[in-house]
């Protein structure tokens, strides 16, 4: 953990001890959501390592008007609902070691709010309407996530001094020229050698890369079609071991390799049998989603509507003779 961040948290409490408001410490509890019964006269929030998954409207918003800090570190949280936070005065926002994937919705504190951790959760793209309206941040913590581009934090968010980005593999080129190019009044932490792309300046250290290599690089983007196949080849795995179970109905690839599959006669005992050959899922109701990749950097997959493709493998008949332990063996095969 980084001084600055440390530096932060001695603030947070020292504030939170001598300024208007009390201290919550809810952590180790086993909480599955925010709590309902916090002082209204909160200051600071202390969350961490529970498993909460999902952070509403309704835990925030008009209730804690002298809330400044908020600690969520260490939990399972996937989603933050759009529109949350009304009615605070959040300062800061830990969020570290989740499952987001991507930035929440923090428009309702953009007056406010200067530093975000989001370091080790599962963002894989991040586009400039996400944080353009942040008008008062200054610490945004990105490290550990699986991105491999950037927008231009520099002319996007004139007021951010610190940009943590430890531990990314980024994919070098044109697009991120603007890193070699931040003000003197920026800092950005990261790796030495912070290329996975392309591959023979994987080794090379950031320094060694010039302006010039970078322009004459353009920008193969995230979704390569390598990529794209291996990815494909690992749905049509999952596709297939459904089919087998005569339960697929429709099909969709929503973001990234997530892979959504209606259900008919309910999702439970399908999730039973993913769980047992460990494969990444979520199910609710008669939908299930199935995470067919890991967010590791590498992997890059092609966020596309394939409804029309799915579909049709879904719908087809297969022969007898294909065996459920054939498709898992794909499968088994495909994930390494």
């Amino acid at each position: 953990m980084q001084i600055h961040r440390f530096v932060w948290l001695f603030i947070c409490l020292l504030s939170a001890e001598t300024s208007f408001g009390v201290r919550v410490e809810r952590e180790y509890e086993g909480l599955t959501s925010i709590p309902e019964d916090i002082d209204p006269n909160v200051y600071l929030l202390n969350c961490m390592n529970n498993e909460i998954s999902n952070i509403t409207k309704s835990d925030f918003n008009d209730k804690y008007p002298n809330l400044q800090y908020i600690f969520l570190t260490h939990n399972e949280i996937t989603t933050v609902e759009s529109g949350c936070f009304k009615g605070t005065a959040l300062r800061k926002m830990s969020l570290m070691y989740n499952q987001l994937t991507f930035i929440p919705d923090f428009r309702k504190v953009k007056d406010t709010l200067e530093v975000i951790d989001l370091e080790a959760n599962r963002i894989h793209k991040i586009s400039g309407t996400e944080i353009d309206y942040l008008t008062k941040i200054s610490v945004i913590y990105l490290s550990c996530n699986p991105l491999v581009q950037l927008p231009q934090f520099t002319r996007l968010l004139p007021s951010l001094a610190y940009l943590y980005l430890i531990d990314i593999e980024l994919e070098c080129c044109s697009q991120t020229i603007w890193l070699k190019r931040q003000p003197d009044t920026m800092y950005v932490q990261m790796r030495s050698k912070p290329c996975s792309h392309p591959s023979q300046w994987s080794m090379m250290n950031w320094d060694d890369i010039t302006e010039d290599m970078l322009l004459q690089h353009t920008c193969v983007s995230a979704f390569t079609i390598i990529g794209f196949v291996h990815c494909l080849h690992k749905i049509m795995a999952i596709v297939l071991l459904l089919r087998l179970m005569r339960r697929a109905s429709t099909a969709e690839i929503r973001t990234g390799c997530m892979l959504s599959v209606q259900l008919s006669g309910g999702g439970v005992p399908l999730a039973r049998t993913l769980s047992k050959w460990n494969i990444q899922h979520q199910h609710a109701d008669n939908e299930i989603q199935v995470t067919v990749s890991d967010s590791h950097p590498s992997m890059k997959c092609f966020v596309q509507r394939f409804n029309f493709f799915l579909d049709s493998v879904i719908s087809a008949d297969l022969t007898r003779d294909f065996k459920e332990q054939q498709v898992f063996h794909e499968y088994g095969h495909l994930k390494t």
